[in-house]
């Protein structure tokens, strides 16, 4: 392989797994070096993809592989022809679906964020190894799949929780099986309305008047002023804000890759962006920098870590949280409903729905479904002025 290049007679099709390939003409394995090309997508990362061969209906079979450098799939790609030329290709139908589901995993760990991988790992243990057991792909039929939902509802699991399991099976399926998935026609549960909650105006000044002074102040105000994920609001570094223009930039945040801490990028272009700060919180997060650097804070052994503003773990923010909330006997809201807070205050004052995405780091579809019901108090203005246009109306 020579360099990024794509060939013009091409016609992109389906991407294969190396077992997804069924039975292979393995004469033309050797064309595959001759054939191989390489892309880099608008995200960044490259694509390679390999001529493997012709299946049983003669038709082509490629394979791909995707890395974030121009060495990592070169390198890939190098393995699936060693692979190809040794003749390591099984027919997908003798694959046990849990062996498939395995595969499918290790195939995308350098494309999905961690937190998916391990999310999808969660719903193999728990929910597809007890159900498809031994079977193989070729005996999952669409029956059992319907029986594998409504055995998830039976469980009472809510709706929203059965479609996202349901999401990953068909994913998976269909990453072996194609057009022949036995997901196809099976329709994925409706998802719940949010349940989302946000404190009040005096509900948050409650909690920020008991944080005053500590390092919790600064995270609840990312979140409450900011509208910061608590990921977000621990991958943050110095170099993210710029004191002089008053803004804080937002591009990573920290995931669990198993029991290690990762940064990752964010998964669209909604969540990067670039937002101005209260000038207080500011001057919290200045002092916090300069204290650190003084050396009055302990290092942290990790490099990575010790460039990040905050140590610790998503879920170890949510716990010292809940701890901090039990502790001073404040209003029983989680560390995330501090950013639906943000979302309620623009949306009280009025602030475009465009902008008001830009800043939560959505897109204006998701903000309107998850969070502009919770403008209760905004609401109730607008209901009262539409009860006005009738005089005779009682006030509300």
């Amino acid at each position: 392989m020579t360099g990024p290049c794509y060939s013009t007679s091409y016609q992109p099709v389906a991407r294969f797994s190396c077992w997804a390939l069924g039975n292979l003409e393995q004469g033309t394995a050797k064309e595959a070096k001759t054939i191989a090309s390489i892309k880099k997508l608008d995200n960044g990362f490259y694509r390679a993809r390999v001529y493997v061969g012709r299946d049983d209906m003669g038709k082509q079979v490629i394979r791909s592989v995707t890395r974030r450098s121009l060495k990592e799939v070169k390198k890939a790609a190098r393995e699936m022809e060693r692979e190809i030329e040794e003749g390591e290709l099984m027919n997908v139908a003798s694959i046990r679906f849990v062996a498939a589901a395995e595969h499918f995993l290790n195939l995308y760990k350098h494309e999905y964020a961690p937190g998916t991988i391990s999310l999808y790992r969660s719903y193999l243990k728990n929910h597809y190894k007890p159900f498809f057991g031994k079977l193989k792909l070729e005996q999952i039929d669409e029956m059992h799949i319907k029986k594998f939902k409504a055995g998830l509802l039976e469980q009472g699991l809510e709706a929203s929780s059965v479609r996202r399991i349901m999401g990953a099976l068909k994913r998976i399926l269909r990453e072996f099986l194609k057009d022949a998935a036995p997901t196809k026609d099976v329709p994925l549960p409706k998802a719940n309305k949010p349940k989302s909650k946000a404190p009040s105006r005096e509900e948050f000044q409650e909690i920020w008047d008991a944080s005053k002074g500590t390092e919790m102040e600064i995270k609840i105000l990312l979140a409450g002023w900011c509208g910061l994920r608590r990921g977000e609001v621990l991958a943050l570094k110095p170099d993210d804000f710029d004191f002089e223009a008053g803004t804080i930039r937002v591009d990573e945040a920290v995931s669990m890759d198993g029991k290690e801490v990762r940064l990752k990028t964010p998964k669209s272009d909604n969540g990067y962006r670039v937002e101005i700060i209260p000038r207080y919180l500011l001057q919290l997060i200045q002092n916090l920098i300069k204290k650190r650097s003084a050396g009055k804070v302990v290092d942290i052994k990790s490099p990575e870590k010790d460039r990040r503003l905050f140590e610790g773990r998503p879920d170890s923010l949510t716990t010292n949280y809940t701890r901090f909330v039990e502790r001073h006997q404040l209003p029983k809201y989680t560390f995330h409903d501090l950013r639906h807070y943000h979302a309620t205050w623009l949306y009280d004052n009025e602030v475009p729905d465009l902008y008001a995405a830009k800043r939560l780091g959505h897109s204006v579809d998701t903000l309107k479904s998850v969070y502009q019901h919770l403008g209760l108090e905004r609401q109730r203005e607008i209901e009262k002025k539409i009860l006005a246009i009738d005089p005779e109306t009682p006030p509300m």
